[in-house]
């Protein structure tokens, strides 16, 4: 019977690290597909990094635009792109000049963004910037209304 215990108690043994063996082997496996996982986050996100990088280079610069409604009353939009997370809009209606920063834009598509300048006037307080080869486009509501039946206009990149 003492041999059978003894038996026992080596097959438990051996078991046993076998068992710590398999963990090890488990661990280690885990441990580097955990690694490999870290490294495709940092490069996904260096990948994102430079890919914002590019469209804050396509978009950086000083826009103009201006026009007159049927009543001759000028608006004037004014522009400047930092950076899409920081942006400045100037709008002179009538002579009053309202001046909004530390905006951000929202990429509608490669060559399109969304700024939302002013969030209480729902959708007067958005515009749209578009980039067609060389040229710059602005438009939105508050474009319309100055231009009713012409929701997209030319728009000014100084630089």
């Amino acid at each position: 019977m003492k041999n059978l215990i003894v038996i026992i108690f080596i097959l438990s043994l051996f078991s046993c690290k076998k068992a710590q063996e398999h963990k090890t082997t488990i661990s280690k496996k885990v441990g580097s597909s955990k690694t490999l996982s870290e490294d495709s986050l940092v490069s996904s996100r260096s990948h994102i990094d430079k890919s914002q990088k590019a469209n804050d280079i396509i978009w950086q610069g000083t826009y103009h635009f201006e026009a007159s409604n049927r009543d001759e009353a000028k608006t004037i939009f004014d522009i400047t792109i930092n950076s899409l997370k920081d942006i400045s809009v100037n709008i002179t209606e009538e002579g009053v000049k309202k001046t909004y920063s530390n905006l951000k834009a929202e990429e509608v598509d490669k060559e399109k963004i969304k700024i939302n300048y002013n969030p209480s006037s729902d959708s007067m307080g958005t515009i749209y910037l578009e980039k067609s080869d060389n040229e710059y486009y602005i438009s939105g509501n508050p474009i319309y209304f100055i231009n009713p039946g012409n929701n997209e206009m030319p728009l000014q990149k100084i630089k």
